[in-house]
């Protein structure tokens, strides 16, 4: 009983870990006790949507006891390719946003608990918004972040929804980069969020290009969160998102 209880709180903080960056997950074999103890291939985590790797693991004579339900498969993977691993897991997701003056979010993915990191990809001339609000109203906006903004030459993390005017008109950080975004290919972003600190950064890429304190500005830490997209006045924005579908 001590070894078990044991088990079940390694496998709690593994899942906890796993909410912040995603993970590399190993898939196994093992006895399915539904299929006749035939053996089939599992990812042994609570939600393999937060995998961003897979890769082959050994095989079990035993069925463990979890405290989560899995899922058991007849085919496997070995990637690293985040895009390949989320399709295979049917767990991508895409969102269109209409250009609209002014800018109207769409709240999208299923609520998130801080910490979290969304990874995603984006195809769009210029003007593409994420926005991280703590409902599904824009007034809830506690940041919004455009990428490629000012004719795609600069991007921003603003403290609310921008079009509202006054102190949410206000950048809070900001980065300078020419076509940063396109509207010939997908390219890839990520959005972190953690102890009220939103950072943003390119897929591949670990250090950001923007990081907020939104915590401090506010002198609170939003803690759920929803996530909204939007598309300035003149260019159709696409998302891709890989996880919390």
């Amino acid at each position: 009983m001590a070894t078990l209880a044991f088990t079940a709180v390694l496998l709690s903080l593994a899942c906890l870990a796993e909410e912040v960056k995603g993970m590399d997950c190993t898939i196994m074999q093992e006895p399915d006790a539904d299929s006749d103890f035939k053996y089939r291939w599992v990812i042994p985590v609570r939600d393999p949507c937060l995998c961003t790797k897979v890769w082959l693991g050994g095989m079990s004579s035993h069925t463990p006891i979890r405290p989560f339900k899995v899922e058991y498969r007849d085919t496997f993977l070995h990637s690293g390719d985040i895009e390949e691993v989320q399709n295979w897991l049917n767990c991508s997701c895409s969102f269109f946003a209409p250009p609209t003056n002014p800018s109207r979010f769409t709240f999208i993915l299923r609520p998130l608990s801080m910490p979290f990191r969304l990874n995603f990809k984006l195809k769009s001339a210029r003007e593409p918004f994420v926005a991280l609000a703590e409902g599904e109203t824009e007034d809830s906006i506690f940041a919004e972040i455009n990428i490629g903004g000012w004719g795609n030459s600069k991007s921003v993390i603003r403290p609310c929804q921008s079009d509202t005017g006054g102190a949410c008109d206000v950048v809070q950080v900001a980065h300078n980069e020419q076509h940063i975004v396109t509207d010939m290919e997908y390219r890839p972003f990520w959005i972190d969020y953690k102890g009220g600190v939103v950072k943003v950064g390119k897929g591949g890429q670990e250090e950001a290009f923007l990081e907020w304190d939104a915590g401090a500005h506010y002198n609170r830490v939003p803690t759920h969160v929803r996530v909204g997209i939007a598309s300035w006045h003149i260019a159709p924005s696409y998302f891709k998102f890989f996880q919390y579908c």
